[in-house]
């Protein structure tokens, strides 16, 4: 059973309710925009922030300085500014041993990477967290901290952890119920439990509430708004139009506004625009129009993708179809742009994870060659000692060969001992080595997983569409998705972790593309590139300007031919990699030649991407083109 039940006297509930119900009589009775303040923007921050840095004479003060501004930019939400200032001073906090300060800096820190998706990062810091409070014995942070890995949990939908970390706290809480904050935040979660685990309303509703009553009376805002938010999303999800309900949503927003809980307030306003898009559409339009470029400015993409869903949903019942169309555009490139920041971290954790590891591996390799030299010399010092008294003292000899014999022995076993750790530092390497290979292989397949989920969208897209244009732009967009998620599923596939055969992609390519292309099931394509491998890198741009020259040979170039063909050459020359793309179609006329539609822009930039250049051979017929990148990535020597 549940410890928390509702144990408080009559007056105090009478009380809370009164002072909660005269708090809303006040947000009624005001106008709304004052909600609408302008947001202090990132720059303000850093501004104030090094106005106090140069104020701060102390290094003590100065670290209280970077902990109090850190703290600030993670509340708001701006994560990148926030890490690029922790990336600077973190050896500073981290001098300081175990102490409150970075405590309460990895508190933060968790949270941000838990919003940011970094959770092997985040769990780290909350481990860390919970050891030090065990070591202080201080209950109500363990308390707290347990509460903050439920909400960890929920982050990817373990609920099964989340409620075992909630009913830790319980036990905890149970000793120590006079902590109204902890109480209030407990709260919360357990209605944040019942939501996503079971959607039991009256128990979401009823922690809710009571994290509500707590929070007021202890003067914690913030989980105050985050109590009014839940109450007001059951309300929402319940269809319920008690006005009340939509007063706690617009109750919430404001403290999160005055808090500078930016992030959370969009989550809060979006919310809000649901509950009222049918009632007051111009309001809705008004605060999508203020929130979706916070969104953009600080790459909140879940919200984001929320706003633009809603804001999509207005241009429609207006009939704005321009702005329909754009908002529908935006949608499509905030998941791309989601898929590939959530990847680019993974890989970029993933890296510094190597090289710190790899780092550490070789100072001890160097500490153990150190101690091997140092012991080797002292041996010959011992030798050199042995001699001379042997030489002065011929009397004692026997003595002085016993004590060398004992002195040898003792020193070979410390060698051999040395030997064995050296032998198991390198079989840690070995093993250590292979895991990242592993997880390198891992990623490179959830890379391929997201990409192919990614096309499957465009692709649906692409089938309700009734314009031809829209829907030959989509299906070029997905051929272009293709390639890439083609390039890491070779590489999830093969033993290197790096090089992609080339020969063996293009086969795949094709493939692929001749399925999406009906015209080009008919052409015959010859690719000829023997021992030529890439790094991937320059193996997916090289493979996305061929698709692009294939789409184009298809669908202009081939278009009147019987017996299409299409030849695709690799080879190393000198110092050089050289790909040859030819075909023998119409060719590319002077005007067409003049012309730059998205296709070509897109070969220039990726041209630019590898420093290549593109040759046309000017053949007599069809088209020749030579793709020259210098130096590339590879062991190959020609």
């Amino acid at each position: 059973m549940m410890f928390f039940t509702l144990t408080l006297e009559a007056v105090k509930l009478s009380i809370s309710y009164i002072s909660s119900f005269l708090f809303i009589l006040i947000v009624l009775f005001s106008d709304f925009k004052t909600s609408a303040q302008e947001f202090i923007s990132p720059s303000q921050v850093l501004e104030e922030f090094s106005n106090e840095l140069q104020n701060s004479e102390q290094y003590q003060d100065t670290v209280h300085v970077y902990l109090d501004f850190i703290k600030r930019l993670i509340k708001r939400g701006n994560y990148y500014k926030a890490d690029s200032i922790l990336q600077r001073s973190e050896q500073g906090f981290i001098s300081l041993g175990d102490s409150s300060i970075l405590a309460e800096l990895y508190e933060h820190r968790a949270f941000m990477y838990k919003v940011q998706r970094r959770y092997p990062k985040s769990l780290e810091d909350y481990l860390w967290l919970k050891t030090y409070y065990q070591r202080k014995n201080d209950e109500d942070a363990l308390a707290k901290v347990y509460s903050l890995l439920a909400e960890y949990y929920r982050a990817f939908s373990n609920y099964e952890l989340m409620y075992k970390h909630l009913m830790l706290a319980n036990d905890i809480l149970k000793k120590r119920p006079l902590n109204k904050r902890n109480l209030a935040y407990w709260n919360g979660r357990m209605a944040s439990w019942f939501t996503e685990y079971n959607g039991n309303t009256d128990s979401v509703e009823f922690y809710a509430k009571k994290s509500l009553e707590l929070s007021i009376e202890s003067g914690d805002y913030y989980t105050q708004a985050l109590a009014l938010n839940e109450i007001g999303f059951i309300a929402l999800n319940l269809k319920k139009n008690d006005s009340l309900y939509l007063e706690n949503l617009k109750e919430s927003m404001d403290i999160m506004q005055e808090l500078e809980r930016y992030r959370d307030y969009v989550d809060v306003a979006n919310n809000y625009i649901r509950a009222i898009t049918k009632t007051d559409r111009e309001l809705a339009l008004q605060l999508l129009e203020k929130i979706i470029p916070l969104e953009v400015e600080n790459n909140w993409y879940s919200p984001m993708i929320t706003s633009l869903n809603l804001i999509r949903d207005q241009y429609q019942h207006l009939g704005m179809l321009k702005e329909f169309d754009e908002s529908m555009h935006k949608i499509y490139q905030a998941r791309i742009d989601e898929i590939q920041s959530v990847n680019e971290v993974a890989v970029n954790d993933l890296a510094l994870t190597y090289i710190n590891q790899l780092t550490e591996q070789e100072l001890q390799i160097q500490e153990q060659k150190t101690a091997l030299a140092e012991v080797t010399a002292e041996n010959n010092q011992r030798a050199f000692e042995i001699t001379a008294i042997i030489a002065l003292f011929m009397s004692i000899i026997a003595l002085l060969i016993y004590r060398f014999n004992r002195n040898i022995s003792k020193k070979n076993k410390q060698l051999s001992q040395q030997r064995d750790k050296i032998q198991q530092s390198n079989l840690k390497l070995k093993t250590s080595l292979s895991q990242q290979t592993l997880l390198y292989k891992e990623l490179n397949h959830r890379v391929k997983n997201n990409l192919s989920l990614l096309t499957g969208l465009v692709y649906m897209q692409e089938v309700r569409e009734d314009r031809n244009d829209f829907k030959e732009t989509l299906g070029t967009l997905r051929n272009r998705i293709k390639s890439i998620a083609l390039a890491h599923e070779n590489l999830y596939n093969l033993e290197s972790q790096s090089k992609i055969d080339f020969q063996v992609y293009l086969e795949g390519l094709f493939r692929e593309l001749q399925n999406a292309l009906m015209d080009a099931q008919k052409v015959e394509i010859t690719i000829r590139c023997p021992d030529f491998e890439l790094e991937i890198q320059e193996a997916i741009p090289i493979a996305m300007i061929i698709n692009e020259l294939f789409t184009n040979s298809v669908k202009h170039g081939l278009k009147n031919v019987n017996s299409g063909q299409i030849k695709v050459k690799g080879y190393f020359d000198q110092d050089r990699a050289v790909i040859e793309y030819s075909d023998n179609g119409c060719g590319i006329s002077k005007t067409a030649s003049k012309r730059k539609n998205l296709g070509l822009k897109l070969v220039s930039l990726l041209l630019d991407q590898l420093d290549a250049t593109l040759e046309d051979v000017l053949p007599e017929k069809g088209v020749h083109f030579k793709i020259l990148i210098p130096n590339p990535v590879t062991d190959n020597n020609g």
